[in-house]
């Protein structure tokens, strides 16, 4: 049939795998603004402006790092050097203040609390500008969620803004003329548009690229067995629970803290690396496990920041949340179907399950191993 795999080949996958560890693993040691949402207060009469930035700020994990840089620096660093402030072509240079706020309730244990950093930009309106706008440089990842509101009144919709986008111009004084609303651009047919598409952009980001420990879980359901009856059984479990997960977050039922699902998913994909180890069947208690585990995965994306900015932003509105939700499905989507065409191609070899399956399983199963603990770390 296929001869078996050369050193060269086995070494390539073996480096594969490795590298899919690392890149597991990269997100924890990340030091960095992971998320960011915003708003912005824009009081023409008085002639003032705030915009305040909620951002979570994750450690390297090493002490030394952790003591020279604080969360605060490193949060009004990336104000001051990735987020512009411009009234119609001149950029401001605001005043800057930071403040530390616990994100836990008083029974969450001090090492599980989740904390935010909030900076606030403020100044005076230059004397006769028309217009205000924000600019997000393209030296970070992170995308900004801001919400404005000119005189006490928000805009319809919040902006997201990418990296190297401008935001959307806010009119500081009315015209004569019928101009957009705050929110809209100058057709209401674009801003329509517009808005759905953010929505489901920002979900699908929370797990494509963002997500590692969701859609490392997701692949690690194909490698039982790529038979169509239990992939869709397994798939279709999953699904229900983390959608029925991110629900009961987003309509505030349940309120658990993040750091807990992590701790549940890398307890799931160890043991779903641990079981498709030993065997290669469909097991009767994997579906109950696998919406267990889906749960927590639900959770922790009605808990990721750029979630919980959208829902901020969105106010009693559902459609963002639907919106969000929809991209959510969407990465996941991509994720089984790139998996199912690389498996199906592999799977025809003689060595694919003794020299693929079980090497990654083994390594997941210590990812998933060390994810569990990672809080605590």
């Amino acid at each position: 049939m296929f001869a078996k795999p050369t050193l060269f080949v086995r070494f390539s996958m073996y480096r594969l795998i490795c590298l899919l560890f690392l890149l597991a693993a990269a997100p924890v040691f990340a030091h960095k603004v992971t998320a960011v949402s915003g708003l912005t207060d824009l009081e023409t009469k008085e002639g003032t402006y705030r915009v305040e930035l909620k951002m979570e700020v994750q450690p390297t994990g090493d002490p030394n790092i952790d003591d020279q840089i604080s969360p605060e620096q490193a949060a009004q660093t990336f104000a001051e050097e990735v987020v512009v402030i411009y009234f119609d072509d001149s950029e401001q240079k605001p005043k800057i203040d930071t403040r530390v706020e616990s994100m836990s309730d008083d029974q969450t244990p001090v090492e599980l609390q989740r904390k935010a950093v909030f900076v606030g930009l403020s100044g005076k309106i230059p004397e006769g500008a028309g217009a205000f706008m924000l600019y997000v440089r393209e030296t970070t990842d992170v995308s900004v969620i801001m919400l404005i509101r000119k005189d006490g009144k928000a805009e319809r919709r919040f902006q997201v803004l990418y990296p190297g986008d401008f935001g959307r111009p806010v009119a500081l004084e009315e015209s004569g003329e019928t101009a957009p609303e705050a929110g809209e651009t100058e057709s209401g047919e674009e801003a329509a548009e517009a808005g759905p598409i953010d929505w489901v952009k920002t979900g699908f980001l929370i797990v494509l690229p963002d997500g590692t420990i969701h859609w490392i879980f997701a692949v690690s359901l194909l490698l039982l067995t790529l038979k169509l009856r239990p992939v869709i059984r397994q798939v279709a479990v999953f699904v229900v629970a983390h959608s029925l997960g991110l629900a009961l977050v987003a309509f505030q039922v349940v309120d658990v803290a993040l750091e807990s699902s992590i701790v549940m998913m890398g307890l799931g994909i160890a043991y779903v690396g641990v079981e498709t180890m030993m065997t290669e069947n469909l097991k009767p208690w994997r579906l109950p496990a696998l919406g267990v585990f889906g749960l927590f995965h639900g959770f922790a994306l009605g808990k990721s920041p750029s979630f919980e900015a959208m829902l901020v932003a969105a106010g009693e509105d559902l459609a963002p949340t639907i919106g969000a939700g929809i991209g959510i499905e969407l990465a996941f989507v991509v994720v089984w179907v790139a998996g199912l065409f690389v498996l199906r191609i592999l799977t025809r070899q003689d060595w694919f399950r003794k020299q693929f399956v079980q090497p990654a399983c083994a390594i997941l199963t210590g990812a998933g191993l060390y994810w569990s603990i990672s809080p605590f770390l």
